[in-house]
């Protein structure tokens, strides 16, 4: 079957099966006298019209096929069929409420053909010009009735990986083997279900409905700002999925945001039966896939895999269990979004800060133009020097020019965050030199003298309605340490700031 109708381009053998026999009734009507045709006559006997044998020898091809004149036609009924030049059937019962559509369908057919006096009854095939009977005809004539509509395009996605476009076709069909496909199939094992532990896993209530996977629909929802009703079956959810209003920036994460989430389900639940690895909420919307702002899909664990690959070439020196590591002054640990990652030397760590903001703003594929990267070095006298960088989602960042980093006009744009700015040299567009003179010059430029007001503390709008200083100190601060973080999505930080009048 087509990709488009539901299957992988191969052909139905059920179908492919009743076409090669409906060649074999054809020959048995047009062949007159061929010797295997005798053979079967003489052991079966001919029904009535000599157009079939008494006893199906090959199964009957036609069954299930409506009667039309892509099929048969006559040419001359029989007494009690034709009357007076018009069609005259008589039945041997009365028909029910139910049959009535039928009989008015099949009149309505019946009328349709003529009759030629003075001729032989015949059965022509109407597929063709030629009335000569096709295999191939007959094939796609039964594969394109009673079909189900099916989501080719949101299924067979090519931005989506191939293995969650197979599995979200399986599921599509309800063939996925949760536990109540196999006790169906023989296996005796108390069904209940991985994620929740409270009811039966089945399909749809595994990728659907269960709580666990509610979190993950809600998570996605929230991000596409969308209102959503669930389906109660896969294929509702896929044949509804590219008919929600989503803006065209985000359109190509929200084709195949389905197909992730999908696939991020099966895999918690596979490690949850096969090797007893249970992770919490917060993992699981960690693990699942996220969109940036172009619309693009990003994976946590590429970005800090391509991040660590930067950071060992550059001179940071890995993490392991065992590894006792030197530290400050002499090192610098290397923090990646929480955790320990590595340690760089104090005399590298600059250089190594210069070439991760150098990637950032040459935009190159291995690091992320969003990354933060917090840098607090030995001679602030913080209490935790170090190099901090920071690549999870829903964090605020703001433009700013790298003026350290010769390039063209419009290509020395950079985004940074909370975190780190309160550590760098960034003076305002006047063209002073800024910073703290010769000790720390200037690395960075505001793009608007109002920039300087900083990333959240001009998101406070209109001063006359807030408790200024106060309010932007406060709610620089709480964005800073809440921000509005997916894993924070159950306490939500605006319950702990002030309200933004807009």
């Amino acid at each position: 079957m087509e990709k488009q109708k539901g299957g992988l381009d191969f052909r139905s053998l059920s179908l492919f099966n009743k076409a090669l026999l409906g060649k074999w009734s054809w020959r048995f009507v047009e062949e007159r006298d061929p010797l295997w045709k005798q053979v079967i006559i003489g052991k079966y006997g001919l029904q009535e019209g000599a157009w079939c044998t008494k006893e199906v020898v090959w199964g009957n091809a036609f069954e299930g096929c409506v009667i039309e004149p892509l099929f048969y036609h006559c040419l001359e009924g029989l007494v009690d069929v034709w009357d007076g030049g018009s069609w005259g059937p008589r039945f041997i019962r009365q028909f029910n409420d139910l049959e009535l559509e039928d009989v008015d369908t099949f009149f309505g057919r019946l009328h349709n053909c003529f009759s030629a006096l003075g001729t032989i009854d015949d059965m022509a095939w109407m597929g063709t010009k030629n009335e000569f009977f096709s295999v191939k005809i007959f094939y796609f004539s039964l594969a394109s009735r009673s079909l189900e509509s099916f989501p080719h395009s949101t299924v067979w996605n090519s931005w989506a990986p191939a293995r969650a476009s197979f599995f979200v076709w399986e599921a599509d069909w309800a063939r996925i083997l949760t536990q109540d496909q196999l006790r169906r199939r023989g296996w005796r094992l108390p069904n209940r279900c991985y994620m929740c532990k409270v009811v039966e896993e089945t399909g749809y209530h595994i990728l659907l409905h269960c709580p666990k996977a509610s979190l993950l629909w809600q998570l996605v929802f929230a991000l596409f700002q969308v209102q959503w009703v669930m389906h109660s079956s896969v294929r509702g959810v896929l044949l509804s999925w590219n008919s929600c209003s989503v803006d065209k920036k985000r359109k190509k994460a929200w084709k195949v945001a389905s197909l992730c989430i999908f696939w991020s389900i099966w895999k918690e639940r596979n490690g949850r039966a096969f090797e007893d690895r249970e992770s919490s909420d917060q993992t699981i919307q960690r693990i699942t896939s996220y969109f940036d702002s172009r619309g693009s899909t990003r994976d946590f664990f590429k970005i800090r895999m391509s991040i660590l690959s930067v950071l060992i070439g550059i001179g940071m020196t890995p993490a392991l269990p065992k590894l006792v590591q030197a530290g400050p002054p002499e090192v610098l640990s290397v923090i990646l979004d929480g955790r320990v990652v590595g340690s760089i030397p104090s005399s590298e760590v600059e250089t190594a800060v210069n070439h991760l903001r150098r990637l950032k703003v040459s935009a190159i594929s291995v690091i992320p133009d969003d990354l933060e990267v917090g840098y607090i070095p030995l001679s602030m006298g913080g209490a935790y020097p170090g190099l901090y960088l920071f690549t999870s989602p829903s964090r605020f960042v703001r433009p700013v020019r790298n003026i350290s980093i010769p390039s063209e006009e419009g290509h020395d744009i950079e985004l940074i965050g909370p975190f780190e700015q309160v550590y760098m040299e960034i003076r305002c567009p006047d063209g002073s030199n800024g910073g703290r003179r010769n000790i720390f010059p200037a690395t960075h430029e505001e793009i608007h003298p109002t920039g300087m007001l900083s990333v959240v503390a001009s998101l406070t709008p209109w001063s006359d309605h807030n408790q200024s200083p106060r309010n932007m100190y406060q709610c620089q601060m709480g964005k800073q340490t809440m921000a509005f973080s997916s894993q924070a999505i159950n306490c939500r930080a605006d319950q702990k700031l002030y309200h933004l009048q807009v």
